[in-house]
This record gives C-alpha cells, sequence and structure tokens, in this order.
C-alpha cells in the first residue's frame, strides 16, 4: 500500500469480538441494590412505635455489608489482571 510519504507499509487488520453476559451482572448485582434500596425504604414505612423497625433499621448496615463481601467474591476482579498484545 502507498501512503502520502511514498513508503510501503503492511497493513493488519484485526477484528476482536468480545462478549460479556448481561444477566449474570442483572442477577448477582442488580437485583440485590433493588431489594436492598426497597429494604431502606420499607424502614420508613413501618409505624415508628413498631419493635421490627428498629431492628430491620440496625440490621440494614449488617445485611449491605456481608453483600458486598459476597459480590467481591463472585464477580471477576479485572484489576488484577491485564490484557497485553506484543508482537513477535
Amino acid at each position: 500500500m502507498l501512503y502520502g510519504c511514498c513508503e510501503t507499509f503492511s497493513r493488519a487488520t484485526f477484528t476482536l469480538m468480545i462478549h460479556r453476559n448481561p444477566l449474570y451482572y442483572i442477577i448477582r448485582v442488580v437485583v440485590p441494590c433493588c431489594l436492598l434500596a426497597f429494604l431502606a425504604v420499607f424502614t420508613y414505612v413501618l409505624q415508628p412505635s413498631r419493635t421490627e423497625r428498629l431492628t430491620i433499621g440496625l440490621n440494614f448496615p449488617f445485611f449491605v455489608l456481608r453483600y458486598f463481601l459476597l459480590l467481591a467474591r463472585y464477580v471477576p476482579n479485572v484489576a488484577k489482571e491485564e490484557c497485553t498484545v506484543t508482537s513477535v
């Protein structure tokens, strides 16, 4: 192939197709986050005199902490792995 500087260069074209399964992230991340958000709002719907409101309100941070610990185990960590392209 000739370019403006009249030198010949080889051209290599690569096509990379990456597929991500969105259902995995919806089940593992989105649905539990929505359920935890609903639980947080639900504590304000309960009457203040009910003991369930206090119980749910006190246990909610533990639910969130436990969920994030489980999430860290199941979701792959991409910060430790990197893809390198080298030439031969």
